[in-house]
């Protein structure tokens, strides 16, 4: 088993104290009046390895809080911590310092919300990560095991669901092997969502909506039997329908009868009616005929009128390509020059260059460091390599000039042959005037004469005067009284039938109860595959907690943990509840509280094979020997009037 010491604590600056604590390999008692920075000391090593105080709060009140503080007295609160790791010294240093910026346009400088922080470990500075990865690395476990094994009442500040992490971490991982029910139809929900939490939540999701859908059921049943109409009037009702639709058929009769003897009369006014419409629709033809005929040469002119048009637009549409045709010549004329001057131009910049490269002569004969005049043999070769490079400068400006002479030369022949050529125009025919054609519909317009003041029309409109007056008048049939009789039985049968329709209501009411039944029965098994899902969930993570505290309370020496709870009304639930002689955490004494703290602490070294230190605050309401502590390297704090000063005891 890995051993672990605290072999120093230098506090500078921290909550205003400034001090350095050396431990003993066994047990460093630290004693003093309250006030006196003991728990400090404990507070100190802590934020150094953690980063909290002993209430869990990170970086907290880690400043001298008597002091008004400025950006010139800004001083660093530093802890520097050495532990022996089996031999091995280690050197951890974590720094904090107030941080000031001054806003822009502002000359006061401002206190930040955060402070900056440095970390070291044996002298090298690393990043915080880095920082608590070391520490991880050094003690064996992550900072949260840490705080529960230096920490003894740490504890106490976890709820029920990180404590069950925490001791399903000591026990280990335990296997689908381990469980004797069969779980295997909820293990696709358990890989799904990463454990057992999420599962349950999922479960509960399909559950809660069908639970409420079997209750909107219920209600929906219930709404629906309370509408059920009263079915005792309804046979009453239907015999009187059929006694007053029996006398309607009689009343019917009695009014054929009546209007058999105007039969004759009848069928003449409709033979004469029958004619009228024959003339009407022979008038309606010629009517036709004739303004078809009158309007068709009207039709005639406007189709020429229509086309002149057609033919105008042509010409408008061809004289303004013309013009365009015109316009694009003129363009190109005047781009061809504007190249041509731009050419000469460049061609002019080249001579200009090459003729002033021509004219540069060798005289480079002195010697740059002496003064004294250089070989003919050297001189001749700088003569030499002096004109090959003017070769060389001048070649491509001379390969250049060409190319600009070609294309130069190659438009002013287009510039000619643009000048020189005309223009392709289309010819353009005569205009058609328009007006005159417009003047012929108008004369032709104005000439019509409407079939109504034709004479024929007038013929044919007295005839038909003459046959509507002398229509064959029918005699008059007095069924009145029988008429209103079958207005007030429909009537009658109408308000009956509103009685009857009863039964029709009913038997759909029926027939809506039967399929919410039948909706109910197929969202009950819904429910019960869900619920089957989440009672066997439930019941392996019962099974699991059993492990978990069968394998746990074998790690704890003197207190017992349970992970499930039964409530009065016999429900289960999950919880983690630990306590010391069967006396709950909770209503136990301090010192109790401490040894069941111990104990967790115990429990993460044997686990992870490490002894580390231990801190025990508040030791003065201690009672119990040190064999809790099984041999750990003990730092107890305890308030004691007869040291008015921190003092540290062996």
């Amino acid at each position: 088993m890995r051993d672990i010491k605290l072999k120093k604590a230098v506090l500078t600056n921290f909550r205003g104290q400034s001090r350095e604590v050396v431990f003993k390999d066994g047990m460093t008692r630290i004693v003093g009046f309250n006030g006196t920075g003991k728990t400090s000391v404990y507070v100190a090593v802590k934020w150094c390895f953690c980063g909290v105080d002993e209430q869990n709060r990170t970086n907290y009140d880690l400043f001298d809080h008597k002091l008004d503080f400025t950006p010139e007295n800004a001083i660093p609160a530093v802890v520097e911590t050495t532990v022996d790791v089996d031999g091995a010294g280690y050197v951890f240093k974590r720094q904090a310092k107030q941080k000031w910026t001054r806003p822009r346009g502002s000359s006061k400088y401002v206190k930040d919300k955060s402070d900056e922080y440095r970390f070291y470990v044996d002298g090298l500075e690393l990043s915080a990560t880095a920082y608590k990865d070391k520490v991880a690395e050094v003690f064996g476990m992550d900072v949260e095991k840490l705080k529960l094994c230096i920490d003894v009442l740490y504890y106490q500040m976890l709820d029920w669901k990180e404590l069950r992490k925490h001791f399903a971490d000591i026990v280990g991982e335990i296997k689908d092997s381990d469980l004797s029910g069969d779980y295997a139809s909820i293990m696709p929900y358990l890989e799904k969502y990463k454990g057992g939490e999420k599962a349950k939540d999922f479960l509960r999701q399909q559950i809660n909506p069908l639970k409420q859908q079997i209750k909107d059921i219920d209600a929906d049943i219930k709404a629906t039997e309370r509408k059920l109409p009263d079915l005792e009037p309804v046979a009453e009702a239907e015999r009187l329908i059929s006694e007053r639709k029996a006398r309607i058929a009689e009343i019917n009769k009695e009014i054929l009868g009546l209007e058999e003897a105007n039969k004759p009369f009848v069928e003449k006014r409709n033979k004469e009616l029958a004619e009228l419409e024959t003339l009407k629709k022979e008038i309606r033809e010629k009517e036709s005929v004739y303004n078809l005929s009158q309007s068709h040469k009207i039709d005639s002119i406007e189709r020429e009128l229509a086309q002149a048009k057609a033919h105008n637009a042509d010409i408008d549409n061809q004289m303004k390509r013309n013009e365009q045709a015109i316009a694009n010549r003129k363009a190109e004329i005047k781009l061809c020059k504007e190249d041509i001057e731009d050419l000469e131009q460049e061609l002019e910049r080249l001579r200009k260059q090459n003729k002033e490269m021509k004219a540069r002569e060798f005289s480079d004969t002195i010697c740059p460091h002496c003064g004294q005049e250089l070989p003919a043999d050297m001189i001749a070769e700088l003569r030499t390599k002096f004109y090959e490079d003017i070769d060389k400068q001048r070649a491509p400006i001379v390969e250049r000039g060409k190319k600009i002479s070609a294309r130069l030369e190659a438009q002013k022949a287009r510039l000619a042959k643009l000048e020189s050529e005309e223009v392709a125009l289309s010819e353009v025919p005569d205009r058609i005037d328009t007006d005159e054609i417009q003047k012929r519909i108008d004369d032709a317009k104005a000439s019509f004469i409407p079939f109504a003041d034709t004479d024929e029309a007038k013929a044919l409109a007295e005839k038909l005067n003459d046959a509507n007056d002398n229509l064959t008048v029918v005699p008059e049939v007095n069924s009145a009284e029988l008429q209103e009789e079958s207005s007030r039985l429909v009537s009658d049968i109408e308000e009956l039938s509103k009685i009857a329709s009863r039964r029709e209501t009913h038997a759909k009411g029926l027939h809506d109860i039967s399929d919410y039944q039948v909706q109910k029965r197929e969202v009950g098994i819904e429910l019960v595959k869900w619920e089957g899902l989440l009672d066997q969930l439930m019941a392996r993570e019962r099974e699991w907690a059993d492990i978990v505290r069968d394998r746990a309370n074998r790690y704890l020496e003197h207190s017992h943990v349970e992970m499930i709870e039964i409530s009065k009304s016999g429900e289960v639930n999950d919880t983690c509840t630990l306590s010391i002689n069967k006396v709950d955490r909770g209503v136990t004494n301090h010192a109790n509280k401490t040894i069941i703290g111990i104990d967790i602490s115990n429990a993460i070294c044997k686990r992870y094979g490490v002894n580390l230190p231990l801190f025990i605050d508040d030791f003065e309401h201690f009672t119990s020997d040190m064999t809790y502590a099984n041999g750990r390297q003990v730092i107890t704090l305890s308030a004691d009037k007869h040291y008015t000063e921190l003092t540290i005891l062996s």
